[in-house]
C-alpha cells in the first residue's frame, strides 16, 4: 500500500534531519539553534512534521485526543501541555510537549495509533518507526516507476497540476527530483 501523497512530503522532511541533525544521541547545533538527536527528539519532530499542514484547532484537537489516549495509570499523559512533570520535554508544537524519557517500543505503540487519529496512513508507520529508531529511510524513496506511476496518479486526481507540469523548466526540475 503506498504512502498518501503527504506522506512523501513528510518522507522527505524526516529524511533531511536524518542527512542535517546531530550524529544519534548527540547535541550539537541545527540551523543555528541547540539541538539533539535522541529518540524522544525525532519522536517530537515526527509529531510536529505530521500536524504541520493541519489548522491551530485542527491540532489541539488531534494533540488531546492523543494526550487522552496516552495516559499514564497516574493521570499524566506523554502529549500534554503539562510538561512540569516530564523528565525530558520535547516541544512538538502550540505549547505541546511530548516526553522523551519512554522506551523505544512506547513510542512505537504510540506511532502505530497515529493512524487511528487521521495522522499518518497504517503504510507509513513503519516508516515513521525506523525514523524514530534511527534506522535508514532510504528504503522507503519510491524507484523510477513507481515516481512516474505516482506522479501520473497525482496528475489525474488534480488537474491543476497538468498547467504547472507543462511549463517546461518545472517539468525539467520535477523529473531531476524525481529521476536523481
Amino acid at each position: 500500500m503506498p504512502f498518501r501523497p503527504q506522506e512523501y512530503l513528510y518522507l522527505h522532511m524526516l529524511a533531511k534531519w536524518e542527512k542535517t541533525a546531530p550524529p544519534d544521541r548527540h547535541k550539537e547545533t541545527l540551523d543555528g539553534r541547540p539541538a539533539s538527536n535522541t529518540q524522544g527528539a525525532r519522536m517530537a519532530r515526527l509529531l510536529t512534521v505530521v500536524v504541520a499542514g493541519h489548522t491551530a484547532d485542527s491540532i489541539d484537537a488531534t494533540l488531546q485526543k492523543l494526550e487522552r489516549r496516552n495516559e499514564r495509570k497516574n493521570g499524566a499523559s506523554d502529549i500534554s501541555k503539562d510538561k512540569s512533570w516530564m523528565r525530558e520535554p520535547c516541544e512538538i508544537t502550540r505549547g505541546w510537549y511530548f516526553e522523551g524519557c519512554m522506551s523505544l517500543r512506547d513510542k512505537q505503540a504510540i506511532i502505530k495509533d497515529l493512524p487511528s487519529v487521521g495522522l499518518i496512513s497504517p503504510a507509513f508507520v513503519p516508516c515513521a518507526q525506523d525514523f524514530v529508531a534511527a534506522n535508514p529511510l532510504l528504503k522507503y524513496w519510491p524507484g523510477t516507476e513507481d515516481s512516474l506511476r505516482l506522479l501520473q496518479t497525482w496528475r489525474d486526481a488534480n488537474p491543476q497540476i497538468e498547467a504547472i507540469m507543462n511549463d517546461d523548466g518545472v517539468r525539467e526540475q520535477v523529473l531531476r527530483l524525481v529521476l536523481s
